[in-house]
């Protein structure tokens, strides 16, 4: 497939769109700024994404999108799967698409689906040697046209996203990751902020991750939010239940006031409503970057130049050592391993407390 110069297709003003990506908040929000492209394209035209249920909350009433359904999981064993493929070829035979497009490379869904659902225009990422899972290495009939996966061209996903709706003769420009939210949420949220004693500036700080290596350590953590109570900051801890003991502790050496496991919209809210975000790798950065909030993320195993916040959010602010073995693989294979390099090197602990204290002051000052 690599050897085939890809080509503009183009759809009827009301075409039957199907997008797809994968099953993670981030990926979900990169996808985004394909999504207002497409719609801009083809205003008229019916654009179902597909994503994890943990983010579909996020899409349920998004004016960009004709409807939202769940992707294919992962996990579950080989007969959900087996269901979960029958539901997904039902739907695209079923509803008529007119184009699938798959947002990344290794996905859920195999090409044989969309080819056996009848689904005319059929557009994938394709991966490098080794890392393309399904999408890559398949009979070249079975997807119309591919573009490599954003990381191999060096480009942060949400702009790497663009390069395969440019097929679709969509505008490739790169455009902001936008979460669309009404003033009435945001006035909410920010009353519900005020209701807790906490008014500006309000700092929120989430210290959980889905890989242990993306976790900033617990004792920087607290000894952070105790420096920003000293400033005058109002501190919301943020976090699900594996984050408990961490939020405890900023509440009970901060004085922060603690919200724990609510859900994706209820987050999303608060978040809109707090002067600064500080967080690792993970969901509620990238949240609060895509309604407009400031952010501090903090990086390790992941180049944020592929996964970071929103490139072009001009109130991110990334800390990351970027060591030589970034973007690190120990996660992906056990996500219980321990890091290879040696004791005092692992890459989350080269972040020192004054440098996120630098950064925060800094997004409260406007600098």
């Amino acid at each position: 497939m690599s050897d085939r110069q890809p080509r503009i297709h183009y759809l009827p003003e009301d075409a039957r769109v199907f997008v797809q990506v994968r099953a993670n908040i981030g990926d979900s929000l990169f996808a985004l700024p394909a999504i207002d492209a497409l719609r801009q394209r083809y205003p008229q035209a019916r654009i179902v994404f597909a994503t994890s249920p943990a983010a579909g909350s996020l899409f349920y009433d998004d004016p960009r999108l004709s409807g939202w359904v769940p992707a294919i999981p992962y996990g579950g064993g080989r007969l959900r799967y087996a269901r979960a493929l029958r539901d997904y070829w039902s739907r695209l035979r079923k509803e008529g698409f007119d184009a699938h497009v798959e947002l990344d490379a290794g996905g859920k869904v195999p090409p044989w689906i969309v080819w056996l659902a009848g689904v005319p225009l059929r557009l994938g990422c394709r991966g490098e040697e080794g890392g393309g899972g399904r999408w890559h290495a398949v009979p070249r009939w079975l997807l119309t046209d591919t573009v490599p996966v954003p990381d191999s061209l060096g480009l942060h996903r949400a702009h790497g996203f663009l390069r395969l709706m440019e097929l679709l003769d969509c505008d490739p420009t790169p455009r902001p990751i936008r979460l669309l939210l009404t003033e009435e949420r945001r006035e909410r949220a920010r009353q519900r902020l005020e209701g807790l004693g906490l008014r500006p500036p309000v700092v929120a700080i989430h210290p959980g991750a889905s890989w242990r290596f993306r976790r900033w350590p617990a004792e920087r953590v607290v000894e952070t939010a105790r420096q920003l109570a000293k400033d005058g900051a109002h501190l919301l801890a943020l976090g699900g239940e594996d984050d408990a003991e961490v939020v405890s502790e900023l509440v009970k050496t901060a004085g922060a006031t603690a919200i724990l496991t609510p859900n994706v919209r209820d987050l999303v809210d608060l978040l809109s409503a707090v002067d600064v975000c500080v967080g690792n790798d993970s969901g509620p950065v990238h949240l609060a970057a895509a309604v407009g909030t400031a952010v501090v993320g903090l990086y390790g195993p992941n180049l944020a130049t592929y996964t970071g916040p929103d490139p072009l959010h001009r109130r991110a602010r990334v800390l990351s050592a970027q060591l030589p073995c970034a973007p690190c693989a120990q996660g992906m294979i056990d996500p219980l391993a321990e890091c290879k390099r040696p004791q005092g090197a692992w890459c989350m602990e080269q972040i020192e407390v004054s440098d996120v204290l630098q950064a925060v002051r800094d997004l409260l000052s406007g600098s």
